[in-house]
């Protein structure tokens, strides 16, 4: 018997549903729709002061003015953004960068790469890159799907970020668990709750 491979997408009050389907197993991740006029996210802000790398995917909603992926608050330098035409834009210390040869698609998944490697920073999207020469010292980002004075936010949905500092990743963040909070799967929580003993005696000596 063979083996049937699909994806099934759904969109429903705001959450788009990917369900994977492998012979009799069902699989389904939830991404949340930015529906860009006041939702947004912001994580703990992380500062790239050397070569980095950002993933992520994007399925872009309707774009009337340029909108940010990721921002560093109201803050009107470093950012990742796109104008209303869809030609992608970087601006890191202030210093903007116009990838004019390349495109976000409107209605399916855009799979986004952006690398810097000493003054170059290397946008590549769906397979198509575009290397640009970077004048600036750091890059710091502190929130998804916004950012800017006054907030210039994204209708569409982002997943799947991943940033690496140096080649360490820092930040993995799904984004498809139908949560209002944001996990970071780069970070080691460790052990939470025994760190000194254990429980072979009872709760003697323990408080709550």
């Amino acid at each position: 018997m063979s083996v049937v491979n699909s994806i099934v997408r759904a969109v429903l009050f705001g959450i788009a549903a990917d369900v994977l389907i492998k012979g009799s197993i069902i699989s389904t991740r939830y991404f949340r729709r930015n529906e860009g006029s006041t939702d947004y996210a912001t994580i703990p802000e992380v500062t790239l002061a050397g070569d980095f790398v950002i993933e992520f995917d994007l399925w872009l909603g309707a774009v009337t003015q340029t909108s940010l992926i990721l921002g560093n608050g109201m803050t009107t330098t470093d950012w990742v953004g796109l104008t209303s035409g869809r030609v992608p834009i970087i601006n890191a210390s202030g210093a903007q960068l116009d990838f004019s040869t390349l495109l976000f698609e409107a209605s399916i998944k855009n799979s986004c790469t952006v690398e810097r490697v000493g003054l170059d920073i290397t946008l590549t999207i769906n397979g198509s890159s575009e290397t640009l020469t970077f004048n600036g010292s750091d890059f710091t980002a502190s929130t998804l799907m916004a950012g800017f004075s006054p907030l210039r936010m994204l209708a569409g949905i982002l997943a799947n970020l991943k940033i690496y500092d140096n080649g360490t990743l820092v930040r993995d963040y799904p984004l498809n668990d139908n949560s209002n909070i944001l996990a970071n799967r780069a970070a080691s929580l460790g052990q939470e709750l025994v760190v000194n003993g254990d429980f072979s005696d009872g709760i003697a000596g323990w408080s709550s």
